[in-house]
């Protein structure tokens, strides 16, 4: 590629000593057609919503403006002075987009915009090599490393048209990495930094694993009725997401829906960490982070136990029978076997189903701020004469601090009703193992059965499997999470390393913090 090059300079320079002029206005040209397409697409009302001036003295849309006037009067004077305020209206313009970078990690972020903007810069970029080169002397002929810069540009341009992996990144990479972002916002509630918080978790847990009971004899109700794939897919889609709105609103916990959150913040602080004196700080916040989701699933699995026996006696003292017949109860334990079974698999893709509930929490929560949607709630006119300003302004930013988790928890409702019901349809090995809701339904079923006929070895296979689906979920979803993050952060594969060799180290020598919280 660079003898490519190199003799493609020679060509240009010896064309443009046959002909001076001929590329000179090829490149005119496109000079000025690209400060056209620059000028339009930077006062388009998306971008131009997002413009920030790097000076306070300059208005961004007239930058714009006059980059193609500039440009025009360039060509018909060939002015140095003219060349001279091209090159700074360019910069100008250049600045702004910069700027609009920054204003977008605060405002939300469309795959339109991005791609507008991604545009605009490498038409900027265009037009500085293409000035660069025409506004060099006659007599010197254009510098060698422009005209190389040049053919880079276009040889790079070529390759990225033809590359289907390059649009997709240019498209998603940014947006990926906000949705990414808004879920790492929502994941510092997870996270416990004191004993205090570490045993409110514990509460939470708790609260959660007693809805849950709820949400498991639910299940079973549904399931009791043999409707059609969709309509039971439906009703189970809304006791999920009706059981996690729940926990939601009472400030409950499920242990599974944390990972692929905190994993996003733990990417946040990941590439931060660019230091080696800094590497305990990751350690500690990994730490945090494990110690959180430990407790929270302790608590789930702790009172969904006991919480279904008691609502299964109370049941029989009601009906006069258990939740489940001894036939159903068999059947549901030989399911969630760990190795008579695929519960290991589907414990597994559960975790990936939690973990692309974190994109359906990421995507609200950017659709909110990017519509700035609490100050348009706040200003409606309708809204404010009912509720009254105070009430109108308070509902804003209760969507604003609630989307994400709104967004996580019906997504992950939806994913975990439909899987199964899409496996059937289509006859594939498609089903969900959630730990706290499996935990339920082996405790209903053991408390249908005759306690005689139960074998201890029964109840350790059963415990074992509550423990792989469990680690199997949190596992699974942190692990995609984390990676996931860290691409969308452009953390280098070297350091991630490093600094996951630091947490393994620190685990092994002292595995204390990250079970339990520090006396301090």
């Amino acid at each position: 590629v660079a003898d490519i090059i190199e003799h493609g300079i020679q060509a240009l320079g010896e064309q443009s000593d046959r002909e001076p002029q001929a590329w000179r206005h090829d490149l005119e040209d496109a000079i000025v057609t690209i400060s056209v397409q620059a000028a339009a697409l930077g006062l388009s009302s998306e971008v131009r919503m997002r413009l920030r001036a790097a000076n306070p003295n300059q208005v961004p849309t007239k930058t714009f403006s006059e980059l193609n006037r500039h440009a025009v009067k360039w060509r018909e004077s060939r002015s140095r002075s003219e060349a001279a305020s091209l090159k700074a209206t360019a910069a100008a313009c250049e600045a702004a987009v910069s700027n609009a970078f920054a204003v977008i990690e605060n405002s939300g972020v469309s795959l339109t915009l991005v791609y507008s903007l991604e545009a605009l810069t490498a038409y900027l970029r265009r037009l500085d090599l293409l000035i660069g080169i025409v506004d060099s002397r006659d007599d010197e002929g254009a510098p060698l490393f422009t005209v190389r810069d040049l053919f880079l540009e276009l040889v790079r341009t070529n390759i990225d048209r033809r590359s289907v992996k390059s649009l997709l990144q240019m498209n998603f990479d940014l947006f990926s990495r906000k949705l990414v972002e808004h879920a790492g916002e929502s994941g510092e509630h997870y996270i416990t930094r004191t004993a205090k918080e570490y045993w409110e978790m514990l509460k939470a847990g708790a609260g959660g694993g007693l809805v849950t009971v709820i949400t498991v004899l639910t299940k079973f109700a549904i399931s009791s009725i043999k409707w059609p794939l969709f309509f039971e897919g439906i009703f189970l889609f809304g006791d999920y997401a009706t059981s996690f709105l729940a926990m939601q609103a009472f400030g409950f916990a499920l242990a599974t829906k944390q990972p692929s959150m905190t994993a996003a913040h733990l990417a946040g602080k990941l590439s931060e960490t660019l230091d080696r004196n800094r590497l305990g700080e990751f350690v500690d916040e990994v730490a945090r982070i494990t110690r959180s989701q430990f407790i929270a699933a302790v608590g789930n699995v702790g009172f969904v136990i006991p919480g279904a026996f008691i609502c299964d006696l109370i049941f029989k003292a009601l009906t006069g029978h258990h939740v489940l017949t001894p036939e159903y109860a068999t059947a549901t334990i030989a399911n969630l076997h760990p190795w008579k079974s695929l519960t290991v698999y589907y414990a597994a893709l559960t975790g990936v189903l939690l973990w692309l509930s974190s994109f359906g929490a990421g995507w609200l929560q950017n659709w909110v701020v990017f519509r700035r949607l609490p100050a348009a709630l706040a200003g409606h006119p309708r809204l404010r004469t009912v509720l009254g300003d105070h009430r109108a302004h308070a509902l804003g930013q209760w969507i604003s601090h609630n989307a994400a988790g709104i967004g996580g928890n019906v997504s992950i409702a939806f994913l975990l009703a439909f899987t199964p019901v899409a496996g059937h349809f289509f006859g594939l090995p498609l089903d969900a193992r959630h730990v706290t809701l499996s935990s339920g339904q082996i405790t209903f079923a053991y408390a249908a059965l005759d306690p005689a006929t139960i074998t201890w070895e029964q109840l350790a296979t059963s415990a074992f499997a509550i423990v792989v689906i469990g680690i199997m979920n949190l596992g699974v979803g942190m692990a995609i999470a984390l990676v996931v993050a860290v691409r969308a952060r452009r953390v280098r594969k070297s350091w991630f390393l490093e600094l996951v060799a630091a947490v393994r180290r620190s685990f092994f020598s002292n595995p204390w913090p990250f079970f339990f919280p520090p006396k301090s």
